[in-house]
């Protein structure tokens, strides 16, 4: 429930609501249910993203963004600070009847509840907070000769931030039915509602990385002893924009790049993408002192860049607040260098406990690789961290904890297999 609260978008929400300190509540009684039975040493094997969470909690207090409040921010930090400290001690607690069934019920079950209750919503007509006018016609399903808007669902903020969270969800139920093929059941209801929900939304880019990545594993990695080529996943942020625009020009000049855009500009920019990157990147030629702990949440906006790219979106509202659609670039301006350091150090040390347990745990190495390659090869095009997102932000740090903890529980393992041979 209280994770399940955290999706519903921030910003609809009143300061004095209910709704804004029911998740905090949640989470404390989650965490404090069995206070004799932790330790603050459980919280040492997540030392890494402890430090990227508090950076961003600073993140959050010092943001100049004129529309967040001292309270907004003070509710913001609370709420993912508390998420962090119930979630670690969920994992202990489920730590012991497995690790799949842990992340299952943790983790996979609750977002997935989150997108049935979003699709029984839509189907019974509710009107959501987010509703707009029309934003154009679903390309994917007018290729079986259906006519229908976007959706825009009751409880989301926006259509490609919702497509992108649903992709994470997609991937790994992907890899759960079809590789682990434990949880069979839960897998497939899963990829059918990712599935409805993506075809209604128009999200493209989700469902071919997630078959993408499904195959990549299926055909590739399944097969090999131990994980190659893993090193080059966190350069993607890094290296991606370039690759895609590349690869998009090369399609403008085909005629199938004209059968997957909605306009003859999008493939050419990227869909705007390079119109925002040039700008963007523009910022950290010459270096100021904020770029070394960045301007805080919204910094894209506080540093005065965004206004550079406001026109690409015309009369959209609030559209000068509008990330840099790269997850590199949106980390930096709110974060800044430490905040780029920290989150790929974490991606290279996700990559190391991946290598670690292939043999001993492949199912977790399979969930932990699906969601790692997941959230950068989205995040060359979006911002795949941060809270703009469908608070896509709670899901990056509930992997990766789990990961971390998991990758503990492998040292420990070991150190004592080690004891009992001396």
């Amino acid at each position: 429930m209280a994770i399940f609260s955290l999706l519903v978008n921030y910003d609809a929400i009143p300061n004095g609501s209910v709704l804004r300190v029911l998740p905090i509540i949640l989470f404390l009684l989650v965490g404090f249910r069995d206070v004799v039975k932790w330790d603050s040493r459980m919280f040492k094997p997540i030392i890494l993203p402890l430090m990227l969470a508090f950076l961003v909690s600073f993140g959050i207090l010092t943001s100049g963004w004129e529309k967040s409040t001292e309270l907004y921010k003070v509710f913001k930090v609370l709420t993912f600070l508390s998420f962090i400290f119930a979630f670690t001690i969920q994992i202990y607690r489920n730590i012991n009847k497995g690790a799949l069934y842990a992340f299952v019920n943790t983790v996979y079950k609750p977002i997935i509840l989150f997108i049935v209750l979003n699709i029984v919503m839509y189907l019974i007509g509710f009107k959501g907070p987010y509703d707009e006018e029309s934003i154009g016609k679903t390309l994917m399903l007018s290729y079986f000769g259906i006519s229908v808007d976007r959706v825009r669902f009751p409880l989301v903020a926006g259509i490609n931030a919702y497509g992108s969270l649903i992709g994470i969800l997609l991937v790994i139920s992907f890899v759960g039915w079809g590789i682990i093929k434990i949880y069979k059941k839960t897998f497939l209801y899963g990829i059918i509602a990712c599935i409805f929900t993506l075809l209604l939304t128009d999200s493209r880019g989700p469902i071919f990385y997630a078959l993408i990545i499904f195959c990549l594993i299926k055909f590739f990695y399944a097969k090999s002893k131990s994980p190659r080529f893993l090193w080059i996943i966190p350069l993607l942020g890094f290296i991606g924009p370039f690759i895609v625009i590349w690869v998009l020009n090369f399609l403008a000049t085909t005629s199938y790049g004209a059968s997957v855009s909605r306009s003859s500009e999008d493939l050419l920019t990227g869909n705007g993408r390079l119109l925002i990157w040039l700008p963007a990147v523009s910022e950290f030629l010459t270096f100021k002192s904020q770029h070394i702990f960045g301007y805080g949440e919204y910094g894209h906006y506080v540093s005065g860049r965004s206004l550079e790219w406001e026109y690409i979106f015309g009369s959209k509202e609030n559209s000068q607040y509008v990330h840099p659609h790269n997850t590199i670039l949106s980390l930096t301006y709110d974060n800044g260098y430490v905040g780029v350091v920290l989150f790929t150090i974490i991606q290279y040390y996700i990559i190391r406990i991946i290598k670690k347990i292939w043999n001993s745990s492949r199912n977790m190495a399979y969930i932990f690789l699906s969601n790692i390659l997941f959230f950068n090869l989205v995040g060359i095009t979006e911002t795949m961290f941060g809270f703009y997102y469908q608070n896509v932000i709670y899901l990056f740090f509930a992997v990766n904890i789990f990961a971390f903890i998991i990758g503990y529980y492998t040292k420990k393992i070991e150190r004592e297999e080690v004891a009992l041979t001396n």
